[in-house]
């Protein structure tokens, strides 16, 4: 079971201070341009980024602070030091210098002799068993085994550097992280730990993960418990080439003894077993099965005239045929969506041959140790095929060997584990898996980065990039993306995740499924997508009423819409959008805010004036500053628009009025009148009562807006104004 990475923390980077998220295999990032996302993006390239990651990112990364980033990660009990017996043997040690940094595990026991020797524990035939002298009871006991089953550990970051080779430089502290369950447990269990604290050398401070405390200090590890694969800038030709061609040469050898232990199983050693073509081919398949669900209508062809030889075919009313190799305008012959795609295909040819490597390494090992009859009922059955698939050749061809190799898998994969299970004795367990590559057995993690994967792509190319983003997760990747684009966003099931830059620097901030919840519903109530709120609209403004919406949304629908201001109302000014949602806007839409109200002296809200002159809308108002103070502290602009006259009804035309009334006065007239009332009724009905003039439901104004459209009269001059002040508000601040 590969490593599972549980949350990872930005203590300190560039903008970004003491942010951690709790990981998800599908990680959705939104925010304004300028935010952060990218920084974001380059703390996990610099915590996990291979070696081509971080060559294409290292312009723009910046230095680290020592514990300022930081991984907490579920994995495997042979993560734990060795035990005392075997890391302190001498032989075990001159085994571990002679198979070098490469052995996998068997590497690690020159420092895990080192921490045992630092902390004074010198006998022990496993790590609990050590540390059992310092086990001050069973309850300390049983919480510690069960911490110890599938430990959790913390990855802190001290050390980063690329080497001028482009390798890169890694020293990361690790702790041995417990889940908080009992409180009285969890503290005996620190104290009883303590001891061995006290006997290291001081470690940077921590602040942990919430839910979790730390227990103990492990040795320090130069490799990351993950491989993170991101290309964030555009490669040339020579740079995919040299990616590829450096993974095509270091499996060539392996794919060499997998193919003539191949032979020999299938009694077929005269026939020519070089592995050229077949590399070729493992290459093209994984290029072409992303490129299915990315980018259909491009496909890698393998040429095979030398090593990685490809070419690139564009299907549409003809076929054309790019050789890149010595051609370098043939990439940006592509669509520039395409070209970007197609370069993510190559990373994942190159990914997939070297993954075929390490697993070649280990299968022509086991291979050769097995009689044939031990793979002869995987064998048999498809003898025919196989005959098939060579006929007519003097050479293995790629298809007879992807079949023997598939069927052989699983036999190779069980005989393996046997041959591990032999040896009681861990230490000689680990020579034997050192000296047969069987640490290639274990699986890896890769997480996979895409920063505006929506770039140079029309609306319905990206609803298709978004269905692949989602199937390459599907098939058990790790996908991280930051985003502007409404069809990226819209993705069930991902973590979506909110980054945010204030005052105090970036926040990155998950959205519950609670949240996702709330922005669903109010996206839908403004007729919009949930993906569409967080990325489509440039402006919200909040209105009174339904009828205020559906007057702007009838006569200036376009005009809103082209400026991307959407429109929200209140249930009226004592009904204001309801708390979740309330929250939901000052927490995650990255826009300004605007509140359009009728009847609204502002200069008398300002003026301080007591709450028994102003109008009903007017105390609204200064109800409603208290949400324009959270905005503002989030660095969000407000903007207060307010119509002079009593209702929004008042600036419909009063010709398209006096098709129903012909003795309709003017509104201005109207609401002179209005104004002198002894009481302040609702002004709908007193228009109704005084003039017979029905503008009180939905259905009334619906009728009057669509006489008013049909004829081509228009509303009043001050609500046309208002409309072009909103909007000049809104481009302003995109």
């Amino acid at each position: 079971m590969p490593p599972a990475i549980m949350a990872v923390k930005v203590g300190h980077y560039k903008g970004l201070q003491e942010q951690w998220v709790r990981w998800s295999d599908g990680m959705a990032l939104f925010g304004a341009n300028g935010a952060g996302k990218t920084n974001f993006l380059e703390a996990l390239a610099i915590l996990m980024g291979t070696r081509e990651t971080v060559r294409l990112a290292s312009r723009r990364l910046a230095e680290i602070r020592p514990g300022g980033l930081e991984l907490l990660v579920q994995t495997s009990v042979d993560e734990l030091p060795w035990a005392p017996n075997t890391a302190l043997n001498p032989e075990m040690q001159q085994f571990a210098r002679a198979f070098g940094k490469d052995s996998g595990r068997l590497s690690r026991i020159p420092s895990d002799a080192a921490w045992w020797e630092a902390i004074g524990i010198r006998d022990g035939t496993g790590f609990l068993d050590a540390l059992r002298p310092l086990i001050p009871s069973p309850a300390v006991a049983e919480y510690l085994s069960s911490q110890c089953e599938r430990p959790i550990v913390r990855y802190t970051l001290q050390d980063f550097a690329i080497e001028r080779s482009d390798a890169i430089s890694r020293r990361f502290t690790r702790t041995l992280v417990g889940v908080r369950t009992d409180p009285a447990v969890v503290l005996e269990t620190k104290d009883a730990l303590r001891l061995i604290a006290g006997r290291m050398d001081p470690r940077p401070a921590g602040q942990g993960f919430p839910g979790h405390v730390d227990l103990l200090c492990l040795p320090t590890t130069d490799t990351s418990p993950a491989h993170l694969e991101w290309l964030p800038r555009r490669r040339d030709w020579d740079e995919i080439d040299d990616h590829v061609l450096t993974e095509f040469r270091a499996a060539l050898k392996p794919a060499a003894d997998i193919a003539e232990s191949l032979a020999v199983l299938f009694d077929a050693v005269d026939m020519d077993t070089e592995p050229h073509w077949w590399l070729h081919s493992i290459a093209a398949r994984h290029a072409n099965r992303e490129l299915a669900v990315t980018v259909p209508k491009v496909k890698v062809v393998a040429r095979g005239e030398g090593d990685a030889d490809f070419a690139v075919t564009e299907r549409g009313g003809h076929q054309t045929d790019h050789g890149p190799r010595g051609d370098e305008d043939a990439l940006e012959r592509l669509a520039a969506g395409q070209r970007r795609w197609l370069d993510e295909a190559f990373a994942t040819a190159a990914r997939g041959l070297a993954e075929f490597a390490r697993r070649a390494a280990w299968q022509a090992t086991v291979l050769r140790g097995l009689e044939p009859s031990e793979v002869a009922h995987v064998v048999t059955p498809i003898n025919d095929r196989v005959r098939l698939a060579l006929a007519g050749f003097e050479v293995w061809t790629s298809e007879a060997l992807d079949q023997l190799v598939d069927a052989v898998e699983t036999t190779l994969t069980a005989a393996a584990r046997r041959e591990l299970l032999q040896w009681e004795d861990e230490g000689k367990r680990a020579i034997w898996e050192a000296a047969r590559n069987l640490s290639n057995l274990q699986p890896q993690l890769t997480v996979r980065v895409f920063d505006e994967p929506e770039a140079h792509l029309h609306p319905r190319a990206q609803r298709s990039a978004a269905r692949a983003l989602n199937q390459l997760r599907s098939a058990s990747q790790n996908i991280v993306f930051a985003s502007h684009s409404p069809h990226f966003l819209e993705l069930a099931s991902w973590q979506v995740i909110h980054v945010e830059r204030g005052r105090r620097g970036t926040t990155v901030s998950p959205l519950s499924s609670a949240d996702l919840h709330v922005g669903s519903v109010f996206a839908r109530d403004l007729g919009l997508t949930r993906g569409e709120l967080f990325t489509a609209i440039s402006l919200l403004l909040i209105v009174e009423g339904e009828h205020d919406q559906l007057v702007l949304q009838s006569l200036y629908h376009e005009r809103l819409h082209r400026a991307g201001v959407a429109i929200a109302r209140m249930g009226g000014t004592n009904n204001l959008i309801n708390v979740p949602q309330l929250d939901f806007i000052k927490q995650h839409l990255d826009i300004p805010l605007a509140v359009l109200l009728d009847y609204t002296r502002l200069d008398e809200v300002d003026k301080g004036v007591p709450d028994g002159r102003l109008r009903q809308e007017e105390r609204k108002l200064r109800e409603l500053r208290e949400l324009h103070k959270a905005c503002r502290g989030r660095q969000r602009a407000i903007k207060e628009f307010a119509l002079q006259r009593p209702d929004i009804i008042a600036y419909l035309n009063e010709e398209a009025i006096r098709g129903d009334v012909p003795d309709f006065p003017s509104w201005s007239s109207i609401i002179e009148q209005f104004e002198t009332a002894p009481t302040r009724p609702s002004f709908k009905t007193w228009v109704l009562e005084e003039y017979g003039v029905d503008l009180t439901t939905t259905a009334r104004i619906s009728g009057l807006l669509g006489r008013m459209t049909e004829a081509g009269l228009p509303a009043h001059q001050d609500l046309d104004e208002m409309v072009n002040a909103i909007v000049e508000f809104t481009l302003a601040r995109r």
